[in-house]
């Protein structure tokens, strides 16, 4: 059968790709018709041919792909990742959200969090994880020192929760704070905060490794990447979203306590990894497993009634 796929598509051709390779018997294809006038006509002509269109977005304003969708009577899944949730919420919360796509949708989501906001507003939402993790490159160790790993995005560090960091930073001068993306001098606050800019992938692993905590301070968040592989590295983190293996931080006194048990957990542990964390993201999120149950989810759908 052939499943089209649209949206996002940094996550969308990467799980489009993997789709292929594991389940050969069936075709899937991401066409990125946000962006791509191509892409726009290569979805109106395979579309008549689909049995099932995944928006990698959920949709809550009138979309044209979305409208043919309806027209075609084709079954939809709408895998909502995270500013779309918001845009719902505020939508709905205006009075101006377009429920057309919605009614007609089944809907899922990789993060419970979003889940219980989608809940508000949608009848029915499944949790469905799509990012699968590899223990190929990780080795556990022995740290050397205390110190902390971050991402910061370069222009939205406010979002990203910079001002915490800092004051985390001025807080405890005898550590370390490496943040990668941003590379902007001027929320340098203290000597202890090093801002190394854009790194590749093989980098950001790296450091995972080397330094023993990992903070994700976002506003609004989905299932952060970074955060599983963070753990899947024997890290300790704290995250301003709830989950049964970090510290939940969502202001600065929650952050000085947590960042304190933290430091004892690790110190108690003699300064090496969380093995517990690494083995626990490994068995959860292997690719056989969330392949797998993404494909039988696919076909739950479309062989529906």
């Amino acid at each position: 059968m052939l499943v089209l796929f649209n949206g996002l598509s940094h996550f969308g051709k990467k799980l489009v790709t993997e789709l292929n390779e594991f389940d050969p018997h069936n075709k899937y294809v991401f066409l990125d018709t946000y962006t791509s006038l191509k892409a726009k006509l290569l979805f109106i002509l395979l579309l008549p041919f689909s049995k099932l269109v995944v928006s990698f977005n959920g949709v809550s304003d009138r979309s044209g792909s979305m409208d043919l969708v309806l027209r075609f009577k084709k079954k939809l899944l709408m895998q909502w990742q995270g500013t779309d949730v918001q845009l719902a919420l505020q939508r709905a919360q205006d009075g101006v959200i377009y429920n057309r796509y919605i009614t007609h949708a089944n809907h899922a989501t990789d993060f419970l969090f979003l889940k219980k906001e989608l809940d508000t507003i949608i009848n029915y939402v499944t949790l469905l994880p799509y990012k699968h993790y590899s223990k190929d490159t990780v080795e556990l160790i022995n740290y050397k020192q205390l110190s902390v790993l971050s991402y910061v995005a370069k222009n939205r560090e406010d979002f990203y929760g910079m001002h915490l960091i800092q004051q985390l930073a001025i807080k405890y001068p005898s550590i370390v704070f490496y943040i990668v993306g941003t590379d902007n001098e001027e929320f340098i606050t203290s000597e202890n905060l090093k801002l190394l800019g854009w790194v590749d992938q093989e980098k950001l692993s790296n450091l995972m490794k080397e330094n023993p905590i990992f903070l994700r301070l976002t506003q609004h968040d989905g299932n952060a990447v970074t955060v599983h592989e963070a753990l899947l590295h024997g890290q300790e983190v704290i995250w301003s979203y709830p989950n049964e293996l970090v510290y939940q931080a969502t202001n600065l006194g929650e952050l000085f306590k947590q960042f304190e048990l933290v430091l004892e957990k690790i110190t108690n542990r003699g300064m090496k990894s969380n093995d517990y964390n690494s083995n626990f993201i490994y068995s959860n999120y292997k690719r056989e497993v969330i392949l797998g149950n993404y494909v039988a989810f696919l076909n739950s759908i479309v062989f529906s009634k």
